[in-house]
């Protein structure tokens, strides 16, 4: 286990490498279609959105691939480095001015983005064992750091496109890059063996039951908030809305991330609260429209939603994996959840072109999880001291881990 001193500095080598890969990433992700559209390709509008399509998806799909380079090959520190250093040399790819290095260097973004970012959720989950009761709080300033970076990366990049070109954008966001892969070489590989009061001892078929619940719930957790805020956007469309509710989610995640400091609430309890008030503030929406105090509590009460249903999925899905495949398990729930849900509020949209209808279901699908939840929870109390039962995340007497 590491020392007080060691967990510092390697949370704050991971947040700072995560902060600067993703404004490096959604920097370059914000201008690709005005860089194709531009005067430097000169690709049409249809052709540039099919792309841009494209590189999300694969972006979605290489995170499984990512998870399972770490678990079985390098490593995750490896693993991290060497996708900062190929996201890196992607931006610098960018720069030539063709076809062939434009679809080489999105390659390359592609493939570095896959292999970091399960790497570095790992990286974090690792050095908290043994201090689970903490994680969700270094969670929290994580998931603060990727919406920061996020946010800035199109306000720091944009500008280079208007005082000089693209190049220069790409430029910088290739050195931003090297900087992350610089924070990475000081990751500490951590082995996976656990202190025994924290071992998985959950049977397989109960884990792997508790993994696919957990990639379902977030496949159709993502429909309900994509379909819900495409709704909001229909009613009344605002550019600034998005950049208020983003502001939100930081907010709320520095401050959670000092009550779970103090205060460490089980996860499934976590995850339950997520869905059921994000169902909860989309329904608002649904019934009361753009009313001034909705537009004062639905942002809050999505931003709080979906901290508490990301953050505690990441604890749940720690508490049943075996450690030695946290990278895979992790890859495999971003990608393939991040992948169905992204395709099914597409076809739903297609076949019925009717974003309140969508948010509709995924309301009633947050609501199932959350009762469905809540049943594991009586069941799994009723039950405590029979085998799985009794190691389930959910079933102390007390809601709060003392």
């Amino acid at each position: 286990m590491l020392t007080t001193a060691q967990l510092a500095s390697q949370t704050t080598y991971s947040l700072l490498s995560v902060f600067i890969e993703r404004i490096s990433f959604y920097g370059v992700r914000s201008l690709l279609l005005m860089y194709l559209i531009s005067d430097s390709l000169n690709w049409k509008e249809e052709q540039a959105l099919s792309l841009y399509a494209i590189f999300i998806t694969a972006n979605q799909l290489m995170r499984p691939l990512g998870g399972l380079v770490a678990d079985f090959l390098l490593g995750i520190k490896r693993t991290a480095m060497l996708g900062m250093l190929l996201q890196s040399l992607g931006c610098f790819t960018l720069v030539i001015n063709t076809n062939t290095s434009l679809y080489a260097g999105l390659l390359l973004i592609t493939i570095g983005s896959g292999l970091y970012s399960p790497a570095n959720i790992a990286h974090l989950l690792r050095i908290y064992n043994g201090r689970r009761t903490k994680t969700d709080g270094a969670l929290s300033i994580n998931y603060l750091m990727i919406n920061a970076g996020a946010f800035l990366g199109p306000f720091l990049l944009f500008p280079f496109t208007d005082t000089i070109s693209y190049h220069l954008s790409f430029i910088v966001a290739g050195i931003l890059s090297i900087s992350g892969l610089v924070l990475t070489l000081f990751y500490k590989e951590q082995s996976y063996p656990v202190p025994p009061s924290e071992k998985n001892q959950f049977s397989k078929t109960l884990s792997f039951w508790a993994i696919i619940g957990i990639i379902v719930a977030c496949t159709f957790y993502w429909f309900a908030y994509s379909t819900g805020t495409n709704y909001f956007s229909q009613q009344q469309f605002d550019p600034e809305s998005a950049i208020e509710n983003m502001v939100i989610v930081m907010i709320i995640a520095a401050i959670l991330s000092v009550i779970w400091y103090f205060v460490s609430i089980k996860p499934a309890i976590k995850y339950m609260l997520g869905a059921f008030i994000t169902g909860a503030a989309i329904l608002l929406f649904q019934i009361f429209g753009y009313s001034s105090i909705n537009m004062l509590v639905v942002p809050i009460l999505l931003g709080l939603g979906e901290l508490l249903f990301s953050i505690s999925g990441y604890s749940i899905l720690q508490r049943f994996t075996n450690q030695k495949y946290i990278c895979t398990v992790i890859g495999c729930t971003l990608g393939i959840s991040s992948f169905l849900s992204n395709n099914l509020t597409n076809w739903f949209y297609d076949k019925y072109n009717n974003n309140f209808l969508g948010s509709f279901f995924g309301v009633v699908g947050l609501f199932l999880t959350s009762i469905i939840l809540l049943i594991l929870i009586l069941v799994f109390r009723k039950h405590k001291g029979n085998s799985d039962a009794d190691r389930f995340p959910i079933t102390d007497n007390s809601l709060i881990d003392q």
